[in-house]
């Protein structure tokens, strides 16, 4: 399992849609395995509400077998810490 603390803002853009800002994100990811380069949608799915957000976020690999072969696919827990 990998861990990474994240912050950042959730915004109203432009067109009237949600959008993400990542400010910072300090992760474990030291084999560069890229674990984390789409946390921002399942931060945008988790986090409700607009505003700068703090949050820690545990990622890992779970594979999916099926007669054709598998895929890996990343599962994120994510725990808000504080919004402002």
């Amino acid at each position: 399992m990998y861990t990474a603390m994240i912050y950042g803002r959730i915004y109203v853009d432009e067109k009237g849609r949600k959008d993400i800002e990542i400010f910072s994100r300090l992760d474990d990811d030291i084999d560069k395995i890229g674990i984390f380069d789409d946390v921002d949608h399942a931060l945008l799915s988790e986090i409700e509400t607009e505003g700068n957000f703090m949050a820690m976020v545990n990622a890992w690999f779970e594979e999916c077998r099926t007669f054709e072969g598998s895929d890996c696919y990343v599962q994120y827990e994510i725990f808000e810490i504080g919004v402002n």
